[in-house]
């Protein structure tokens, strides 16, 4: 969560860069125009905790791009922002992510915004077909919304793919595991969001924690027809408005799901990596999309979705009841910071605590050796990293990142950092009187794979 913050002077006495990409994005500061609202434009197509603006993203490729096309990568690609950036400005771009729902807000930011001005007549002749679904029973939607509404939605959603999301067999597209074409999934997601205001959303102090209600209230079809209209409307307004409207630079740009663990990319085939990993929050990103989820026919309740948080990245989910292993070739800040953690007198440190926070440090690592294995010789990864705090333990993730980058043979350090007022840690307001008097800083860490000597 962005908020107020000011620039403060970032670490010194890292090793040089010695390529031209690592030595030019290390000039760009972070953005200070950073907002904590989500209520305007592209932002507002779904709100995310974390991340960086769009225009950040243009910086940093703009200042690594300017001798021709590269080959852009974001391994945590989130709801699209480096996709787009790097899309509207003509680059081969890809990226990844575990979640589909953000891979549905990514492709939908691609969409033409020419395209989505006349779309409004194929909308209506989706609704205007008396056909609707009777849904499953055990359809996740119903437990936010009417039956009838849930019957309306999945009607027109099998229209959209039925039409807009087929391959050359005829074969329709599985939002759960594929990601849409962007004007399938620009229609999908509006519907989703009109669908989505007329749910019964229990809100908590902590604004990542959503769940339905149970008090599900009577909608009429119309209403929901007419709220996906002026969906349809108000986000086609924003991709003309948007920065970068002018997308296609006929160049290629790739959105599928993975983990940043295991990247199906080849070796030192990559030029550029922009891309923000989940913050040592312990945040459940999955836990924040449960509408979205549910939209996608994914039961909360069920095998897959437990599937999908547990192998996020920084989940507060253990992926193993074996005792944390901590091997003896991660860098010593981080073997320090656990050795805290084991020891510290708080319940469960020793035991729950540190076994996410092992199993953090475990996918980073393995994330960053996927990292040097696709970037070329002098290629390089700018990462916003976002410090915390384990009760009173400072986390200072972007100097660990150094750490662990330089464990495997990258060179980097901290170009930039801000001081922020607002931290992810701070989200659930329960927790914020404890925390007034901790600072938190948003840095960017610049990764360089080393020129062959």
């Amino acid at each position: 969560m962005k908020g107020k913050h000011e620039a403060i002077e970032p670490a010194t006495g890292a090793m040089a860069f010695g390529g031209k990409i690592a030595n030019s994005i290390a000039q760009v500061r972070l953005n200070t125009k950073l907002s904590a609202s989500s209520d305007d434009g592209l932002q507002s197509w779904y709100p995310y905790y974390a991340g960086y603006s769009e225009q950040f993203a243009e910086g940093i490729v703009r200042a690594a791009g300017s001798d021709g096309t590269l080959r852009i990568l974001d391994p945590w690609n989130g709801s699209g922002t480096t996709t787009r950036a790097g899309h509207a400005l003509g680059h081969q771009v890809v990226g990844f992510d575990i979640n589909p729902v953000t891979l549905l807000v990514a492709s939908a930011k691609l969409a033409n915004p020419d395209d989505v001005k006349h779309i409004q007549g194929l909308a209506s002749r989706f609704i205007s077909r008396p056909d609707r679904v009777r849904p499953s029973v055990n359809d996740p939607l119903l437990r936010w919304l009417p039956t009838a509404i849930v019957g309306k939605y999945r009607a027109i959603e099998d229209q959209i793919i039925s039409e807009l999301a087929t391959d050359e067999n005829g074969r329709a597209v599985d939002s759960r595991s594929e990601t849409l074409p962007p004007l399938a999934a620009f229609l999908l997601l509006a519907l989703l969001r009109a669908a989505k205001s007329l749910a019964a959303v229990k809100n908590s102090s902590n604004p990542t924690w959503k769940r339905p209600s149970g008090d599900i209230l009577p909608a009429r079809s119309r209403q929901f027809s007419v709220l996906w209209i002026e969906a349809l409307r108000s986000m086609a307004s924003d991709l003309q408005s948007a920065r970068g409207t002018d997308l296609g630079g006929g160049q290629q740009t790739t959105l599928a799901l993975s983990t940043s663990r295991s990247l199906p990319v080849v070796d030192d085939s990559i030029d550029l990596i922009v891309t923000s990993p989940p913050y040592c929050t312990r945040i459940d990103y999955f836990v924040s999309s449960a509408f979205e989820i549910a939209a996608l026919k994914i039961d909360e309740n069920g095998q897959e979705y437990r599937a999908l948080r547990q192998a996020a990245m920084g989940t507060n989910l253990s992926r193993s009841a074996a005792a944390s292993h901590i091997p003896l070739t991660w860098p010593d800040s981080v073997k320090v910071l656990l050795s805290a953690i084991r020891q510290h007198p708080s319940k469960a440190s020793g035991t729950y605590y540190l076994k996410t926070y092992a199993q953090y440090f475990g996918d980073c690592m393995q994330s960053l050796s996927e990292i040097s294995r696709v970037l070329r010789p002098g290629g390089a990864a700018a990462l916003v990293v976002q410090d915390s705090y384990y009760k009173d333990i400072h986390v200072d993730l972007p100097k660990l990142y150094v750490d662990c980058g330089a464990s495997i043979g990258l060179v980097g350090k901290v170009t930039s950092s801000l001081r922020v007022s607002h931290a992810l840690a701070q989200i659930n307001s329960k927790s914020r009187k404890h925390q007034d008097h901790k600072r938190y800083v948003e840095s960017v860490v610049v990764l360089e794979k080393p020129l062959l000597s």
